[in-house]
């Protein structure tokens, strides 16, 4: 009887662990889409001393690379308890990857994924969210 009541309670906290990671898929979603939707400035490289970069520009910079942080830090956090991003290198894996849509690419990479449209992640080595990617094909003229 206690051997069924733990795995029982084990079984709970494994649900419990899934559905909080799915709750805050969305919110690194987000998070990751305001990152690439606004990249900071390289920085201002003159030589002349008179020529000062906009503060501006600066505070965007240096917002930007605070949230790159806050990223990796939640991400690196999320590691520890077993939620890790799925690879999205090379050809498309049906179990780790939905194919969202095929688009033009060279014929040296055809049937790779081109671009990562929704990042997937793993739940102590289980899919809890497929990659959305983009796959090339390559068509002749």
């Amino acid at each position: 009887m206690q051997a069924q009541t733990r795995r029982e309670v084990a079984a709970a906290q494994a649900y419990t662990i899934q559905r909080f990671s799915s709750d805050l898929l969305d919110t690194i979603d987000t998070l990751t889409e305001a990152l690439e939707s606004c990249p900071p400035v390289p920085p201002l490289q003159t030589e002349d001393p008179n020529q000062k970069e906009d503060i501006l520009v600066t505070e965007h910079r240096n917002l930007h690379e605070g949230l790159r942080m806050i990223e990796h830090i939640l991400l690196r956090t999320l590691e520890r308890h077993g939620l890790t991003v799925i690879p999205s290198e090379g050809e498309p894996n049906p179990v780790f990857h939905e194919v969202v849509r095929e688009v033009e690419g060279e014929e040296k990479d055809k049937g790779t994924i081109g671009q990562v449209i929704k990042r997937g992640y793993l739940l102590n080595g289980k899919v809890l969210r497929q990659a959305k990617v983009l796959s090339l094909s390559w068509a002749q003229c």
